[in-house]
């Protein structure tokens, strides 16, 4: 009775981590290649392509290509050129989420901690 017992709780511990491995490699067969994708469209550079310090809170003057424009390192030039960001982030309304909680509304903050500038057209 014992020796029988023994035995289907070993065969019921065997078919659990079976099915556990199973569902783990199906999980990461799946869902990898999601995150590579997700990885691979988070940015950590933006650049400026407003014309006004207006622009600078709107999502529609930032892109992730360079400007054709040069940006210059000036302090002195109104404008953010080219904007690092410390945390990769997946579009420009999660680059306003991310001046939001760093910034506020403070267009001056964010021009000054622009890696680049660029004057105003």
């Amino acid at each position: 009775m014992l020796s029988r017992l023994r035995s289907n709780w070993l065969t019921i511990t065997s078919a659990i981590c079976t099915l556990a491995i199973a569902f783990g490699a199906f999980y990461y067969s799946v869902a990898s290649p999601k995150k590579v994708e997700e990885r691979k469209a988070l940015v950590n550079d933006w650049y400026f392509n407003g014309e006004s310090a207006a622009q600078i809170l709107q999502p529609s003057a930032w892109q992730t290509t360079p400007p054709n424009e040069q940006c210059s390192n000036s302090p002195a030039l109104p404008l953010p050129c080219h904007f690092i960001t410390d945390e990769p982030l997946a579009d420009a309304n999660e680059l306003m989420a991310y001046f939001e909680d760093r910034y506020g509304d403070d267009v001056e903050a964010i021009t000054a901690d622009a890696d680049t500038r660029k004057p105003e057209p």
